[in-house]
């Protein structure tokens, strides 16, 4: 924050308390009832499927749910198994808004189950990207396509909410095993190419 010049003391007083009411403000599962009932919908739809009318609503809707977010986004990446290529852009943006332990194992073991589409997979390696460096992105036409360099994008302003559990000290290298696994020894050549690029993205940013 850049030092305040030329205002008055009863300004920036009338700041500092204007600001602490705003905060005490901030919606949360616990002392939002709305919010709770709309967090508890969303959960029901990502994990059941139903009303499915209302899919689109509950990926958007569920990263603001402080509470709910982390078991209902790692239930339904274990479950995911026909989705198109929109809903997987925001299930993308949502499970990278909201870094919670269970989020990073359920994507974690998605992207590495030969069981599962090549763009799940690949949506899956773009998540985990995030969980090592919030401020890092690979678009999924780079995990399609990838070129023999290994630029991975940034992402300005992002600042992702804290899940309730928490993400453990490790995860970075169980990534990085991940991807070198895949890159030797995955069966499907879309998705090993795309392991190769995302760990010499990785190892280029300093990540081992």
């Amino acid at each position: 924050m850049k030092p305040i010049f030329g205002r008055t003391v009863a300004t920036v007083a009338l700041t500092v308390i204007t600001a602490a009411p705003l905060a005490a403000q901030r919606a949360t599962e616990a002392n939002d009832a709305q919010l709770r009932a709309r967090c508890r919908l969303a959960a029901q739809v990502l994990e059941t499927g139903h009303p499915g009318p209302k899919y689109g609503w509950a990926v958007d809707e569920i990263m603001v749910c402080d509470e709910s977010a982390g078991p209902a986004l790692a239930r339904h990446w274990s479950s995911l198994h026909d989705v198109d290529r929109e809903a997987l852009g925001h299930l993308t943006f949502s499970s990278r808004s909201v870094r919670d332990q269970r989020i990073f194992d359920a994507v974690l073991a998605v992207a590495g189950a030969p069981d599962r589409a090549p763009l799940i997979r690949l949506s899956a390696l773009r998540v985990l990207v995030s969980y090592t460096d919030p401020v890092l992105d690979v678009s999924l036409d780079d995990l399609e396509h990838p070129k023999d360099n290994e630029v991975l994008g940034h992402i300005v302003d992002f600042a992702p909410t804290d899940g309730t559990v928490p993400l453990a000290a490790g995860d970075p290298s169980a990534v990085m095993d991940l991807l070198r696994r895949l890159g030797q020894q995955e069966p499907n050549p879309e998705v090993a190419a795309a392991a190769r690029y995302v760990l010499r993205g990785l190892e280029a940013h300093g990540v081992s």
